[in-house]
This record gives C-alpha cells, structure tokens and sequence, in this order.
C-alpha cells in the first residue's frame, strides 16, 4: 500500500471514529436542550394557566379546566400535599392523525394563592428518531465533504510533497553497481527528505566502494590462483614422466592431480557465482531450451557412451529470455549432476513442455535434503569428487530470471524441475 493511501485510510478511519463520537454527542446535547425548552415550555404553561385560572369563577365540582384542547388538566385540592415536579417523556393519542404522538408531561402538586393544584399538562414533542435522522443526515453530510477533502487534498498536496521521495525512489531503483555513476539527489525544502537522502548517499558510495574492492578482490584472486595451479599442474607432469616412479608415488602425484581439478573447480564456481550475484550477465536474449539440450547432448555423449547411460528426451517447444552463457551453464551442471549421480545403465530422461523443464536420472543415492541441495559445498555421502557448487550456480541462475528450480525423489529417480514463474 502506498504512504499517501495509507495516509488517507487512517484519516478516514479516524474521521468516521470522530464523526461517530459526535453524532451522538450533537444528538444528546441537541435532545437535551430540546427538553430543556420544553420543560420551560410547561411551567410557563402551568404558571399562566394557575393566573387565568385564578380569574375564573369555580365550577360546581371545584375543578378549573385549563383553556386549550389537549393540554392537559389541573385539578384544585381540598387539604394541602407535598409539593412535587416531575418532566417525563410519553404518547398521547392524536385524533386529527388518528396516531399516538409524543408529547412532554409535566406531572407537578404546586401551591398558588393559597391553595394547592394538582396538574397534568403536555406539549407536544419532537421524534427521537426525528432528532438523531436529523442528525445523521447533517453528519453524512460533513463526511462526505471531508472525504472530497481528505483525499483531494492529499493527492495534490502528495504530488508536490512527495515529489522529491519518488525521485529519490526512482534513483535508488534505476542504480547499479557495474556503472560508474554515482547517485546525485537533489534537494527539496522538506528537512526530513534532504536527511533521507544525505543518508542515502552516504550508504550508496560506501557500498560501492565495499562491492568495488571485494570485486578487485576477487577478480584478482582468482586471477592468481590460476597461474601457481598451472605452475603445480605443469610440474606434476614432468614428475609423472619419471621412469624410477614406484606405485605409491605415482599414486601420489595422481591424488595431487585430483586436488589440484578440484581446486580449479572450485575457483571457477565460486567466481562465476560471484559474478552471477552481481549481475555481470547483462545481455539476454530468446533462448530456445529444446535446442540447448540437443547441444549439451551431443557434448556429453561420449561420457553417456563410457558410463553406459541412456538418454530419452521428450521435448515441446520451450523458450527462456536470459544470457546464453548462462543457459549453456545451467544445462550443462544439471547434465552433469545426471550423470554423475547415475549408475552404469541408468538412464537420464528430459521432458521440455512450454512452462517447465525436467531433468529425471537413475541413481543409486537415496533422497537428497531439500533444505540443503541448492546451498554451496552441499554434496551427497556418497559422491565425493564433487565440489557441491553445481546445483548452487544452477539456483543462482534461476533466481536471476525468475525461474523456479525445485527437487523431488520419486521410486529411486531423482527429479529437478525448472518451471516459469506464473
């Protein structure tokens, strides 16, 4: 979700809690002084109609109706009582409407000239529901117009606020260490966004220079590396053409020679990772899998010859945007890993549909760990000569694309599957 979105969700949220709190508070108050009114309303009704009442002469019964229809009645008493007020709310019917409509009552005992009046009067009352309708209407109102107001304003104001952070953003998105442009931010009037990206540049150039020495770092080790394993190897082969060699140390030289690969190996794979992980693989194009596959198939078909290994592949159009010296790479460690974990006739079995690629092969290993297959230096008990880099680069490869790369192990046959991301 963006800022400004939630910016504007939260000052709806709070808008819809205040305008709430007050539309109940407004209904109260509002109800409240409405029977305040009211209330006035009645005693001056009672006191004016004691006045009139005491111009009147006396009917036979004692009893002076108060003038007016509707409105209640008072009553003279024959011996004093205790004083009283009491304001209530009640329905009364109302034969014009032929309804029961709400009215205000005072119900009172008061004394005036001397003697004591009981009286019941009413006034007509406005509706609760006539009130708080009221209310809510008004209110809905005013939200509306805030919202017009919360989210208009903020979308213009977030135009030309926020500008100098989407520009900052759209730097930091666009920057890359293999150029040699340096992030320049430009400043704003905001104190906040120039100490943002004050702080972003700072952390940028120190980076740069961090990935810049570990990259000369590297570069340069594996350069190194390189010229004493060919010193050594190149040795080793003169040793070896000596005729006074015994067995144990021709066995020797050849262990030197095994560790010696390795060691190629394994600064080969750590470094193409190295480049992989920093994106040095920049140009892609339309790779055509089927015909990968048949490439790295005809390359590695003596080795399936020697190690009596057969090879089926079922095969549908598949065609991947990405590096070729990459795709030749992942093919390649997936069929050496085939055929490396094989078995003399087994078989390797590739099916190419539109969406994946799998890679099934023999092997007499049991299930690998799939928490751990694609991490570097993993390697089986039972394979030894490996390096455990193979699969590693091939998950590495995957990620820059957005491949997925998955494993599974099904009735002694070891499956890797290459799928598009959906």
């Amino acid at each position: 979700m963006k800022l400004i979105n939630k910016i504007n969700l939260i000052n709806l949220l709070l808008s819809v809690i205040i305008i709430t709190i007050g539309s109940f508070a407004v209904y109260f108050i509002y109800k409240n002084n409405l029977d305040k009114t009211r209330d006035e309303g009645l005693k001056f009704m009672l006191s004016d109609q004691l006045s009139r009442l005491s111009e009147r002469p006396e009917s036979p019964s004692g009893n002076r109706p108060p003038p007016g229809r509707n409105r209640g009645s008072i009553v003279i008493l024959e011996s004093p009582q205790e004083k009283y007020e009491i304001f209530s709310d009640t329905l009364i019917f109302h034969p014009p409407s032929n309804i029961l409509q709400p009215h205000r009552k005072l119900s009172s005992v008061t004394e005036y000239n001397g003697k004591f009046y009981k009286a019941d009067l009413f006034l007509v009352a406005i509706e609760g529901d006539t009130v708080l309708k009221t209310v809510i209407y008004s209110m809905g109102i005013i939200f509306i117009i805030l919202i017009v107001f919360i989210i208009g304003g903020n979308y213009f104001l977030s135009q030309k606020i926020f500008r100098p952070f989407y520009q900052s953003l759209e730097k930091i998105k666009n920057f890359n260490f293999n150029s040699n442009n340096n992030l320049n931010f430009e400043k704003s009037g905001i104190k906040e966004f120039n100490e943002l990206n004050f702080q972003l540049q700072r952390l940028t150039d120190y980076v740069s220079d961090e990935y810049n020495n570990i990259k000369e770092f590297s570069e340069n080790a594996s350069h190194e590396i390189k010229t004493p394993i060919s010193v050594i190897k190149a040795k080793l082969d003169s040793l070896i053409q000596y005729e006074n060699l015994n067995e144990e140390q021709f066995k020797l030289i050849k262990g030197c020679f095994v560790s010696l690969d390795k060691l190629k190996r394994i600064n080969d794979g750590l470094t193409l990772l190295t480049k992989i992980e920093n994106n040095e693989f920049i140009k892609s194009e339309e790779i055509n899998i089927k015909q990968e596959i048949e490439e790295s198939n005809f390359l590695f078909s003596e080795l399936l010859f020697l190690n009596k290994i057969k090879f089926e592949i079922n095969s549908e159009n598949l065609f991947l945007n990405m590096n070729k010296e990459l795709s030749e790479i992942l093919i390649s460690n997936l069929f050496k890993n085939a055929i490396k974990n094989n078995y003399e006739n087994g078989y390797i079995k590739v099916e190419i549909k539109n969406n994946y690629l799998k890679f099934s092969n023999t092997s007499n290993s049991p299930a690998l760990d799939r928490e751990k297959i694609f991490n570097r230096f993993y390697k089986s008990s039972s394979n030894s000569d490996s390096v455990g880099l193979g699969l590693s680069i091939a998950k590495k490869i995957c990620d820059l694309y957005l491949l997925n790369i998955e494993y599974s192990f099904e009735n002694k046959i070891h499956h890797f599957t290459i799928l598009k991301k959906t």
